[in-house]
């Protein structure tokens, strides 16, 4: 409890006050470099589950990760796409392959 007292000996009590605060943060992420040879990172700021396709929405690579080198240097040059979900948000990025 804060209390003030001034040079004349008289305290004076404040009133407590509460704030609930609810703090919600987006999940993101970054897959880089891009344009890439094959080997990228993925950076997440929160735990996601990630999926990788190519254009015709095969699934090359996925799992679970904050943060994952990633390496697809076994697959053909083109345009994949990097789905990353978290929760019940999906966020796309595309990734080329050179």
């Amino acid at each position: 409890r804060l209390s003030s007292t001034d040079t004349k000996g008289t305290t004076e009590y404040f009133k407590i006050i509460t704030k609930n605060c609810n703090i919600t943060t987006e999940f993101s992420f970054v897959a880089f470099p891009n344009p890439n040879n094959g080997i990228f990172t993925i950076n997440a700021n929160a735990e996601i589950s990630y999926n990788i396709i190519n254009n015709l929405g095969q699934s090359v690579d996925n799992g679970q990760i904050t943060t994952k080198n990633i390496n697809l240097s076994h697959v053909s040059k083109g345009i994949y796409y990097v789905i990353g979900q978290n929760n019940s948000k999906i966020i796309t990025k595309k990734i080329i392959i050179e």
